[in-house]
């Protein structure tokens, strides 16, 4: 069975107006562009595949290692950001149906499902994330998983923030954020770290 099809890393240009609690993209969206596909390593217990490519002049790396009797696959993200333009970077997994899937994720001491939110809860001010962003966020300790009833997968990850959307689930890499000193939020955003890892 394939699981995924369509993995990628996509960055989607944000304009900054809005402040730091807004999504505000332009429209512009940028794909990972591959240099370069190698085994480098394969024995009698695990491969490891790796892929390199740029996000714009960024460089980008992806280590898969698979299993040989586990039904596994580790994935490590490696991104050096180096472009000016203030991004929203995230990894994508096609979740492979709409509508009958159900979707967990951890909690601190617990678990809870996509569909359970608190009554009466959510954005209330101008300045907090809008409504309709607000319900596709969820801020994840340690897990995801998406069950299709038949099969499904669970996404282990460090990455805490993961927005769900119609058939795709996509973790947060990185995103721009206006600096607080800045007057201008077009102008001056948060210096970027030197390098982005996931696990």
């Amino acid at each position: 069975r394939i699981i995924f099809d369509g993995l990628r890393i996509m960055g989607e240009e944000e304009s900054l107006n809005r402040g730091c609690f807004q999504f505000d993209p332009t429209g512009r969206v940028f794909e990972l562009s591959v240099d370069r596909v190698d085994l480098i390593e394969s024995g009698e217990v695990l491969a490891t595949v790796l892929v390199e490519g740029r996000l714009l002049t960024s460089p980008v790396e992806l280590r898969f290692t698979l299993y040989r009797s586990l039904d596994r696959i580790d994935l490590e993200v490696r991104l050096a950001w180096q472009d000016e333009r203030p991004m929203r970077v995230q990894l994508e997994f096609p979740t492979g149906g709409e509508g009958s899937q159900k979707i967990h994720y951890g909690t601190p001491y617990g678990m809870n499902a996509l569909e359970a939110l608190v009554p009466q809860c959510g954005p209330k001010r101008d300045d907090e994330l809008e409504k309709q962003s607000w319900e596709k966020q969820r801020e994840c300790a340690g897990w995801i998983s998406v069950d299709q009833g038949e099969w499904g997968f669970v996404i282990a990850s460090d990455r805490r923030s993961y927005e769900v959307d119609e058939g795709y689930l996509r973790g947060e890499l990185l995103r721009s954020i206006p600096a607080e000193e800045s007057r201008d939020y077009r102008l001056v955003w948060k210096t970027y770290p030197r390098e982005i890892r996931a696990n």
